[in-house]
């Protein structure tokens, strides 16, 4: 899954820029996504998280 800077995160979890060696950053479900060295970036889904239980720890 692949989303753009400025589009809201479709589900948690960890994203890194495509074309990119960065660290992956972890995005809750509905924020916006960040740019990328002062810039838009596409943004790969790395690993989810999804809520397992009410009150689970992610």
């Amino acid at each position: 899954m692949i989303v753009r800077t400025g589009a809201h995160c479709p589900i948690n979890g960890l994203w890194q820029p495509v074309d990119s060696s960065a660290e992956p950053l972890f995005v809750f479900e509905g924020s916006i996504m960040p740019t990328h060295d002062g810039g838009t970036a596409e943004w790969l889904l790395v690993d989810a998280k999804r809520r397992v239980a009410e009150g689970a720890i992610w």
